[in-house]
């Protein structure tokens, strides 16, 4: 699975948009291959996950609706100011 994908999936599962996505520029050191897939560590280890993708997804979107005040304390932290290579600022 691609981030877009990712965050399609968590869009979907929360009842949001796709209208929602912001593409943002890329931070200095940026990794640009992204991917989720099990199949590697299954040919390595014999490891399986034991919920389904989407199962776990909305399992952990409900413990987040269940735990707001557990978490809520960091939500400042989610627009850092991230100066970018070619010197524009943008907050990820």
């Amino acid at each position: 699975r691609s981030i877009l994908e990712i965050a399609r999936d968590v869009l979907a599962v929360m009842g949001g948009s796709e209208s929602q996505i912001k593409l943002i520029g890329d931070r200095p050191g940026q990794v640009f291959r992204h991917t989720a897939d099990f199949r590697s560590i299954q040919a390595t280890l014999g490891w399986r996950p034991e919920v389904e993708w989407l199962d776990g997804l909305a399992r952990t979107a409900g413990w987040y609706r269940d735990n707001r005040p557990w978490w809520d304390k960091q939500v400042w932290m989610r627009q850092i100011p991230i100066v970018l290579a070619s010197g524009k600022r943008e907050l990820h």
